[in-house]
């Protein structure tokens, strides 16, 4: 009995560290890929939960150097993506403290390095939908694509793309690149993921991506792509469905917002982020939200939302005042009534509270002005 449960609690300890990690990213010491991007996948071997490990593993990390040239990825700069993309599930890497990439300007290819790969992984879907071993020797002839085998999302997997995937990734870009140029701000990227295509596209099939179909953006999309098989081959049109994110530019909280406070230049920050379907964003410039009101707490490094701050005079009518006015190499502070209500960037009209004179000043913060110099553009008067 004692022995039984020696071993019970031996095999508990030996298979704790895989319980407690989600998606295993192992690092790679070199890799090669093209395209436009570098994923997870072309840099890593991901392994875990099915749906968990495939949206690691497809995380884009940056552009592909050019072809002949190397770029040196950490592990660090691979997390911090990851953090960045708002990955939640909990993530354990391995391997290499860093991966040497090189554009070779062919199809990428995903590949795992020996030693890495638990042999409960070690397998690929067969033709028959049984999982049979991966051999180490390459086939002598060409075969057919395995079948697909329904999986449920709970399963585990190692991520190796075959023939589908491969095209699916090539589709992606493409389908990525063309959706990001609809837009007309340069920092606005459209991250594009297939989940299904309405034909077959082999390796060397040229691919355009020519126009939306339908579906919104971010979320489930639609688009047709042109397919030429080679260079005198006949032109088809296939679709692809996509599931797609939006990355751009936004105003993040800098620290903790409160309802009630008034925004300043200090509280908020432009970070890229991921936007969300049915939200409107403000400029990412901090003047888009300085001076507005906070109808909701809002969290450090959150999205400011224009629903979550309220426009509101930075300056009331009937109140005093701060008052700046400097030259070259001085600079004067005052004390004034305010005769009129203003926001940012607006000019009112105040008056000095030692000799009762009135002039116009424009509104700079909260409670504060400066003279308007003659001949200012921005006279909104």
């Amino acid at each position: 009995m004692r022995r039984v449960l020696f071993i019970i609690l031996f095999l508990l300890v030996v298979q704790a560290p895989a319980a407690r990690a989600d998606v295993v990213v192992i690092v790679r010491r070199e890799a090669e890929t093209s395209g436009k991007y570098i994923r997870v996948c072309d840099v890593a071997r991901v392994e875990g939960p099915r749906e968990r490990a495939r949206e690691v593993a497809e995380t884009i990390i940056g552009p592909t150097p050019p072809k002949g040239q190397a770029r040196e990825i950490s592990r660090w700069e691979i997390e911090s993506r990851l953090y960045e993309m708002g990955y939640d599930a909990k993530v354990t890497f391995s391997g290499n403290d860093s991966v040497r990439v090189l554009g070779n300007g062919v199809p990428a290819r995903s590949r795992a390095d020996e030693g890495f790969v638990p042999e409960r992984l070690a397998s690929i879907p067969s033709a028959s939908g049984d999982l049979a071993p991966r051999s180490a020797a390459p086939s002598p002839s060409p075969s057919p694509a395995p079948a697909a085998r329904a999986m449920d999302p709970g399963d585990d997997f190692a991520f190796d793309p075959d023939a589908a995937g491969a095209a699916r990734e090539r589709v992606g870009i493409a389908a990525s690149d063309y959706l990001s140029s609809r837009y007309d701000r340069k920092d606005v990227e459209v991250r594009a993921k297939v989940l299904s295509l309405s034909d077959g596209i082999a390796p060397g099939d040229e691919i355009v991506v020519s126009g939306a179909i339908g579906g919104k953006i971010p979320g489930r999309a639609e688009v047709a792509v042109r397919v030429k098989g080679g260079a005198d081959g006949p032109v088809r049109q296939i679709t692809a469905v996509l599931d797609t994110e939006v990355h751009a530019l936004a105003l993040i909280a800098a620290k903790p917002l409160y309802k009630g406070n008034v925004i300043g230049k200090n509280d908020v920050k432009v970070a890229r982020v991921k936007m969300k379907s049915g939200q409107a964003y403000l400029p990412p410039q901090p003047e888009a939200a300085i001076g507005r009101e906070v109808r909701r707490p809002i969290k450090p490094h959150e999205p400011v939302l224009a629903a979550d701050a309220k426009p509101v005079d930075a300056v009331k009518q009937g109140t005093i005042v701060s008052v700046e006015n400097s030259g070259a190499a001085w600079k004067l502070q005052a004390n004034a009534r305010a005769l009129g209500s203003g926001n940012i960037d607006d000019v009112v009209f105040v008056q000095d509270l030692s000799n009762k004179s009135r002039y116009q000043a424009r509104v700079i913060g909260p409670g504060m002005v400066t003279v308007v110099v003659p001949g200012d553009k921005r006279n909104k008067n």
